[in-house]
């Protein structure tokens, strides 16, 4: 079973969305575009590109957004409506997802490495480690909290290297201290913007496309997770995001109705 195949209330996330949209309404801006890079990159731009990175991830702290999922599992596709909500340190995510007319599946909090998911279809509260295993029951995408942060972000996040170089143009491989990669990034040729982040020992690509800006913070609105070893795909396509407003504590609480069964979500198998 994925996460859409088979929530009540979504009251607090939907006020504190918006509360958040009706006080902050950002315009926006277009990006100049900088030199295109035809060949393979040299250490100097490789600098400025990881700078640009660091600085981008640095610039959201909150977010708060809605948009749809579109899931693909061995050939089946699923949608659904989402409302997500995260505060980056300490790493909190809520997540509420819907069917297209509205009826509740899923309640899920992300609590650093921890994830609590009431599923409303099946009565039943999941509670575990934020394992791609554990989690493939409802995400048929292999799933770590630094990559749930960069999809509902719209912008990839570096994960820890030891040094970056250019094996072909508008790509910069990132290596551990044994030589092993990493992550690898591809840049969109017209304005370098981050087109793609492919972790290669996790088998996940992330692709990041329809670029745009909230008062100098770049943001996808498509964001697409494929995972070919267990032939799925993620895609994500954000309707309206709000960066570094403050969010009500209410938006992180979950309520559990009465009746629905405590499980752990270690040996949840996918059906």
């Amino acid at each position: 079973m994925n996460f859409l195949k088979p929530k009540h209330s979504i009251g607090n996330l939907i006020v504190g969305l918006g509360f958040i949209l009706f006080h902050s309404c950002a315009p926006l801006s277009v990006k100049t575009p900088p030199p295109v890079f035809d060949q393979v990159l040299g250490q100097e731009k490789i600098s400025v590109i990881v700078t640009s990175l660091e600085e981008q991830t640095e610039r959201v702290q909150t977010l708060f957004g809605s948009g749809s999922l579109t899931v693909t599992d061995e050939g089946s596709e699923t949608e659904a409506n989402i409302l997500i909500a995260g505060l980056k340190d300490p790493l909190r995510i809520k997540i509420e997802i819907t069917h297209p007319w509205g009826r509740p599946l899923f309640d899920t909090l992300i609590q650093n490495s921890k994830i609590i998911i009431i599923s409303y279809p099946e009565k039943r509260v999941y509670r575990g480690a934020m394992d791609g295993v554990a989690l493939s029951r409802f995400f048929p995408v292999s799933l770590t909290p630094d990559l749930v942060w960069s999809l509902f972000r719209g912008y990839p996040t570096l994960r820890k290297y030891d040094r970056a170089i250019s094996l072909k143009a508008h790509t910069v491989t990132f290596l551990d201290r044994e030589g092993a990669v990493v992550q690898r990034l591809e840049l969109y040729k017209r304005d370098a913007l981050p087109r793609s982040l492919s972790f290669p020992g996790q088998g996940v690509e992330a692709v990041y496309s329809d670029y745009e800006e909230q008062d100098g913070i770049f943001y996808a609105e498509t964001i697409k997770l494929d995972d070919p070893d267990h032939d799925a795909t993620l895609e994500l396509d954000l309707k309206q995001m709000v960066f570094n407003e403050p969010i009500p504590e209410a938006v992180f609480e979950q309520k559990i109705l009465p009746g629905f069964q405590e499980m752990p979500l270690k040996g949840a198998k996918k059906k």
